[in-house]
């Protein structure tokens, strides 16, 4: 038969490697079993592809159109285009300018009833509760606390639109 040159060469004229003694097989098993202990085997990290749910574009406030409207970001002439403007339409029926809502005034104070109002539901039911529980309607009865406590209620509302 022929040799295959493409294949190596085996010869049993090399001498065997000689079996390891007991002690030296220990410690190389030892120091298998301290290099498995000093790296632990990590499973492989796999990351998501993080998808961003930005609505508006990045550094714009909500409402900002930011493709070639020409206003300097963060200016009020872009928070206040009309939807008129935005669909291509001629007629604008609002300002391009920022207007300032007008100065509104407190309200005057309160007509002179509503503290007469407030001081007299409220002394009235507490006139209404104290005479209950004095017995001058009769025999306590719960219905009449209920009263005293609505007219009381009816004194705090009041309180809350005075002026």
């Amino acid at each position: 038969m022929a040799e295959d040159p493409a294949e190596p060469k085996t010869t049993d004229d090399a001498p065997a490697e000689a079996e390891p003694s007991n002690a030296e097989s220990a410690k190389a098993e030892s120091a298998k079993a301290e290099s498995a202990k000093a790296e632990p085997v990590k499973p492989e990290v796999v990351r998501k592809k993080v998808v961003s749910k930005r609505v508006t574009p990045k550094g714009a406030a909500q409402g900002v159109s930011t493709a070639g409207g020409g206003a300097k970001k963060g200016s009020t002439a872009a928070r206040t285009h009309s939807v008129a403007a935005e669909h291509g339409e001629e007629e604008d029926r609002y300002s391009k300018r920022y207007t300032p809502p007008t100065a509104k005034y407190a309200p005057g104070p309160s007509p002179w009833w509503v503290p007469a109002i407030m001081f007299g539901l409220l002394i009235v039911g507490a006139l209404v509760i104290m005479l209950n529980y004095m017995s001058v309607f009769g025999e306590p009865a719960n219905i009449r606390l209920v009263v005293g406590l609505a007219f009381i209620l009816g004194g705090i509302i009041t309180a809350t639109q005075y002026r």
